[in-house]
């Protein structure tokens, strides 16, 4: 092989190896921006749990204040 000829091919070979550097960025960033909303979505729910949790215990808490008046009202009577 010439001089000339393996010049040609190692720009071949670069022009290769650039092109894949810049599809392995775009999907870098496509993987960051998914990590992102994923990230979000998991904060949400955790967040819709502890809050569901919260209104749950205040529910169980007026159900038995209710029982309790209840209870209360029908010895009265």
């Amino acid at each position: 092989m010439r001089q000339d000829d393996i010049q040609y091919l190692l720009g071949e070979i670069s022009g290769k190896l650039d092109a894949i550097n810049q599809r392995l960025d775009k999907i870098n960033g496509t993987l960051d921006k998914h990590d992102n909303k994923i990230n979000e979505l998991e904060t949400f729910k955790d967040n819709l749990q502890g809050r569901m949790t919260v209104i749950s215990a205040i529910g169980g808490f007026i159900g038995g204040l209710i029982t309790i008046i209840i209870n209360y009202l029908s010895k009265r009577l």
